[in-house]
């Protein structure tokens, strides 16, 4: 053995893995401020910015590919965004193993306040 242990980064790479660490951290923060006072969090914002863009319903799959997320941890934020009045969950008639995700009235409504076109 080397002497040097497996996990150490060299000065570069730990600068750059901490840049961004605390970048994320910071654009978490700012995001969580302007979005409180619509009760979303950055992920259900995003759900809705996929929402506003397709404006239709899009299958429950297609939404959880785009962020790059699983089941477990969508089907959850999908039914707080239900429960907010954000969104509706429909069972396709033809296959029951399909759910479309759609906006409702109020947020239709929100899509023109975008709330971070302002920045």
């Amino acid at each position: 053995m080397n002497g040097k242990k497996d996990y150490e980064l060299s000065s570069v790479e730990s600068e750059f893995c901490f840049a961004i660490y605390f970048t994320e951290r910071s654009l978490a923060k700012f995001f969580s401020k302007i979005l409180k006072e619509f009760k979303l969090t950055f992920t259900q914002y995003v759900t809705l910015l996929i929402l506003w863009q397709e404006q239709k319903p899009v299958k429950m799959s297609e939404i959880t590919s785009h962020l790059q997320l699983g089941y477990g941890t969508t089907s959850p934020l999908f039914k707080r965004m239900g429960k907010n009045e954000w969104i509706t969950r429909n069972y396709s008639p033809e296959d029951k193993r399909k759910v479309y995700i759609e906006l409702t009235e109020k947020a239709k409504k929100r899509s023109s306040m975008n709330a971070l076109k302002n920045i």
